[in-house]
């Protein structure tokens, strides 16, 4: 019995079998693959999410940073949570087109070069600082000393016929701390218009560090938002962000000459110091 024989006594309902299975498993198949091929999509697509948006998040605590670093106070916290999620931006490097990677780049670049440019008018706030922060010290301890010393000239005083050698000497030792007091006063005295005038400045640099920033930031972002096919017109990003910062410019500047008022008025320049 030849082949062509035997199948033609199989049935007709078992080739409709064998066909629908056919394609049923094809159909299989093809779903899979598609399935396999969106998740891997899929999968990509929240790879990317996470990178940038953690490098956004990162090139976001850099510009806080330069803000905060203007006050002496908070400027190392600023830096130590940069530094914590500064590193971030490092892994669109290794998915992002060369575009991006390219935008992104001038924005670290801008964030790193204004922190160190920074630093050159935060030592001369720091060294102010120190320096007043010496000075109160030493006033406080002339003033315990002297305190000390009325109280012993007043037990002196109530004895009615006090030790002459000893009274001489608390008398002296009073008319000395009373002289160091005084020259310590009038030192931090013409020290503190100084100090308040670097903060200024330094507050000033850093508002000018940060425009600097703004530049870059528009084709940044834009460069971002089109890698997780988001669109973003970068030109109307910048303008926006031009027009907030010459607002906040406008008011820092205005809260600049008030502060300059202030200090003018509170600091008068201070006579030489008396003797006592």
């Amino acid at each position: 019995m030849t082949l062509v024989e035997l199948l033609s006594r199989v049935p007709s309902t078992f080739w409709g079998v064998v066909v629908g299975s056919f394609f049923t498993l094809a159909g299989i198949t093809l779903t899979n693959r598609n399935a396999s091929k969106n998740l891997k999509i899929q999968r990509e697509m929240d790879l990317r999410k996470d990178v940038y948006l953690a490098a956004a998040e990162a090139i976001a605590a850099g510009l806080l940073a330069l803000g905060r670093i203007a006050n002496i106070n908070t400027q190392s916290e600023a830096m130590a949570e940069f530094n914590k999620v500064g590193p971030a931006i490092a892994k669109v490097y290794v998915i992002a087109r060369i575009e991006t990677i390219d935008a992104v780049v001038a924005v670290q670049s801008a964030l790193t070069s204004g922190i160190l440019r920074l630093q050159l008018y935060v030592m001369p706030v720091m060294v102010l600082k120190n320096r007043l922060a010496a000075l109160s010290t030493r006033i406080d301890s002339f003033l315990a000393t002297q305190t000390e010393l009325l109280e012993l000239i007043g037990e002196e005083r109530l004895k009615g016929a006090p030790d002459r050698p000893k009274w001489d000497e608390l008398q002296r030792q009073f008319k000395f701390e009373t002289d160091r007091l005084n020259e310590a006063i009038f030192e931090k005295a013409g020290m503190e218009p100084s100090f308040a005038e670097a903060q200024l400045s330094l507050s000033r640099s850093a508002i000018d560090e940060s425009q600097k920033v703004n530049r870059f930031l528009p084709a940044a972002i834009a460069a971002l938002r089109k890698e997780l096919e988001l669109h973003l017109d970068a030109d109307a990003f910048g303008v926006i962000l031009q027009r907030n910062f010459d607002q906040q410019k406008h008011i820092f500047e205005q809260v600049v000459l008030q502060a300059q008022q202030i200090i003018s008025n509170a600091y008068k320049p201070p006579g030489p110091p008396q003797s006592g």
